[in-house]
């Protein structure tokens, strides 16, 4: 496959206000098989202060990933 091929993946991402503020949860999707046992490339739990934090961190998550 070329070097500038473009992946179509897809983000996912969860926001949960908890006792501290709100947490970010930002996952690639991926299907299960006999080596991948959770359903995700990864997955990343970002705790913030409040919802702007959060969502400027979602933001350089969706930058990053175009």
């Amino acid at each position: 496959m070329p070097l500038d091929t473009l992946s179509q993946t897809t983000l996912r991402y969860k926001l949960k206000q908890s006792s501290n503020g709100f947490v970010l949860y930002v996952w690639e999707p991926a299907h299960l098989t006999e080596t991948r046992v959770r359903p995700f490339l990864f997955m990343a739990k970002h705790p913030t202060e409040n919802r702007e934090e959060a969502m400027e961190l979602l933001n350089h998550y969706l930058q990053i990933h175009e």
